[in-house]
C-alpha cells in the first residue's frame, strides 16, 4: 500500500467510516471537513447541559458488519432500548407502528371500514399506472390511507405534491402490503414490529468521538477542519489537489467524496473524458430540502402527555414534521430536572421559516407543541439550527438526472462516491457507514457497487 495516498472529502459518518477502514491497512489518509466539527448530520448538540441529536437518531440495522462496527467503537455503551413512538393525526395520538386495535379505536369503525373498502376497490377494480408515489400508495393501500396518513406527512417532507414524488420513494420506505401489515401486526411478529433499537450512551457523539480518538492517534491519518478541496485535477493514475488552506499541488492516488455533488463538480478541472456541461446541467436540476431544527429546554414537569421518544406528525394543522422528547432517552441525553424537546421543519430556501428570526421560529414551535397538548409553560433555553440541502428530493424522473451525473463521474478512475450527499440518496446512518467502508475497500482494490447497498435505489432500477 506504499503507493496509496487517499483523500476523503467530508468527516461525517461516511467519511469517518472510510477512514477507519483505511487505517486498518495503515494507508496514508487525509480528511478535509468544511466545518469545525465532525459528525455531519449525526451530530450531538448540547444546550443547557441537555444533549440533543440532529433528529431522533436510532441505531438499527440487519447488516451485522455495520452493527459490529458501532459496537467495536463504544463497547458496552452501545445498548438496546424499547422503542416508543406515536403518530399525531386528526388531533389524536395513534401508536406507531400501527396497531390494528389502537387504530380501530382512535379512528372509529366507520373510518376503518372506509379504509378497508378503499383498499379492496384499489386492489380489485382499479389498476392504475405507477408514475408517482401517490400512484404507488393508492394502488397498494387505497385512496383513504393515502389521504389520511401518507399525503400530509410526505408533502411536509418534500414540499411538493405526492403526484410529483418518484414511486421509488414509496417502494423504498414501505416494504409490506396492507394485508401483510394487518396480519403481522395481529401476530405481533418481531421482524415486522421493531420493538427495540440501539443507541450509544452520551448520544451519537460517542460514536464519532471514538472514531476521532483512533484517527487522531494514527500517524498515517491527517484530519483538517475548516478546509475544503478547491481544485482537483488528473495526474497520471491519480489526482493533484489544491486546498482552501493554501496547500497546493498535493498528490493523491484515490479520492472518496461524501460531499454534495455540486461542491464536488466545482473542483473538477482538466478531465477531458468528463462532459462538465452535461454534469453541471444535471446537478443544477437536482432538488433538496433544507432542515430547521428547534431545540427547547423545559423543566421536566412542564412537558406532559409525551412518554414517547418521538412523534411523527401527520396532522396538517401542525407545521412541524416530527417532535422528539430527548428527556425520554435514558442514555445520557437527559437529567432528572430538565427535558429537551426537538422539532423538525423541512423547507425550501424560498419559504419564510428559512429566513425568519430565531424568535419567530420559536413562536411557531411553541404553538405546535401547545396545539398537541405537550407543554404547559415556556422553555428555559432554546436554539435554532438551520441545515441547507439536508435531504435530496426524489422528484419524478430524478433518476434521469442522477444517471447523467453518475455516467460522467464514473469515468474518473480512482474517485469513489459514498454517502447521502455524493450519491443523492436519502441514506440512513447505517447506509452511509456501509458505503464508506465499501468505498475504502474499493480504493484498496475491491470492486463493490455502492449503489447496491440495501435500502437505496440503484441506478436505472427499482428500489429493493
Amino acid at each position: 500500500m506504499e503507493n496509496k495516498k487517499i483523500l476523503i472529502l467530508g468527516a461525517g459518518y461516511t467519511g469517518l467510516a472510510a477512514a477507519i477502514e483505511l487505517n486498518k491497512s495503515k494507508v496514508e489518509t487525509h480528511i478535509v471537513e468544511k466545518s469545525d466539527k465532525a459528525g455531519g448530520l449525526s451530530q450531538t448538540i448540547t444546550l443547557s447541559d441537555i444533549k440533543f441529536e440532529l433528529g431522533p437518531h436510532i441505531y438499527f440495522d440487519k447488516d451485522t458488519e455495520v452493527t459490529a462496527f458501532w459496537r467495536d467503537l463504544v463497547g458496552d455503551k452501545f445498548k438496546s432500548y424499547e422503542r416508543n413512538n406515536r403518530i399525531f393525526y386528526n388531533g389524536k395520538f395513534i401508536k406507531s407502528p400501527l396497531s390494528v386495535w389502537d387504530t380501530l379505536f382512535k379512528l372509529g369503525p366507520f373510518s376503518v371500514i372506509s379504509i378497508i373498502w378503499s383498499f379492496i376497490i384499489a386492489k380489485i377494480f382499479r389498476k392504475r399506472p405507477i408514475n408517482s408515489a401517490e400512484d404507488w400508495v393508492k394502488a397498494n393501500f387505497g385512496n383513504q390511507l393515502f389521504e389520511r396518513f401518507f399525503k400530509v406527512y410526505n408533502e411536509k417532507i418534500w414540499g411538493i405534491k405526492s403526484s410529483e414524488i418518484s414511486p421509488n420513494w414509496a417502494g423504498q420506505r414501505i416494504k409490506s402490503s396492507l394485508t401483510t401489515m394487518v396480519v403481522k401486526s395481529l401476530k405481533k411478529e418481531h421482524e415486522f414490529i421493531i420493538k427495540t433499537f440501539d443507541f450509544p450512551d452520551g448520544g451519537s457523539e460517542s460514536i464519532y468521538n471514538a472514531q476521532l480518538n483512533i484517527l487522531n492517534k494514527a500517524e498515517n491519518v491527517h484530519l483538517k477542519y475548516n478546509c475544503v478541496a478547491t481544485k482537483i485535477s488528473p495526474s497520471g493514475s491519480g489526482f493533484i489537489v489544491d486546498f482552501s488552506n493554501g496547500e497546493k499541488g498535493i498528490y493523491f492516488s484515490n479520492i472518496i467524496s461524501s460531499i454534495h455533488l455540486s461542491d464536488l463538480s466545482k473542483t473538477l478541472v482538466g478531465f477531458p473524458e468528463v462532459a462538465l456541461n452535461t454534469l453541471n446541467n444535471a446537478i443544477n436540476k437536482l432538488m433538496y430540502r433544507n432542515l430547521v431544527l428547534v431545540n427547547l429546554v423545559f423543566h421536566k414537569n412542564e412537558v406532559k402527555n409525551f412518554k414517547e421518544h418521538w412523534i411523527d406528525i401527520h396532522d396538517p394543522s401542525i407545521t412541524a414534521l416530527r417532535v422528539t422528547n430527548f428527556g425520554n432517552y435514558n442514555f445520557g441525553l437527559s437529567n432528572s430536572e430538565k427535558s429537551g424537546v426537538g422539532l423538525e421543519y423541512n423547507c425550501f430556501e424560498s419559504e419564510d421559516i428559512w429566513t425568519m428570526s430565531d424568535e419567530k421560529i420559536i413562536e411557531i414551535a411553541l404553538a405546535d407543541l401547545n396545539k398537541m397538548g405537550l407543554i404547559q409553560d415556556k422553555p428555559i433555553d432554546f436554539s435554532v439550527i438551520k441545515l441547507a440541502k439536508a435531504y435530496p428530493i426524489y422528484f419524478n424522473a430524478f433518476e434521469k438526472q442522477t444517471e447523467a451525473i453518475f455516467s460522467e463521474l464514473i469515468k474518473i478512475k480512482g474517485l469513489e462516491l459514498a454517502g447521502r450527499n455524493s450519491m443523492y440518496k436519502w441514506n440512513n446512518m447505517h447506509h452511509s457507514v456501509k458505503t464508506g467502508i465499501l468505498a475504502a475497500r474499493n480504493c484498496l482494490g475491491s470492486k463493490n457497487n455502492l449503489f447496491e447497498v440495501k435500502g437505496m435505489v440503484s441506478i436505472g432500477k427499482d428500489s429493493d
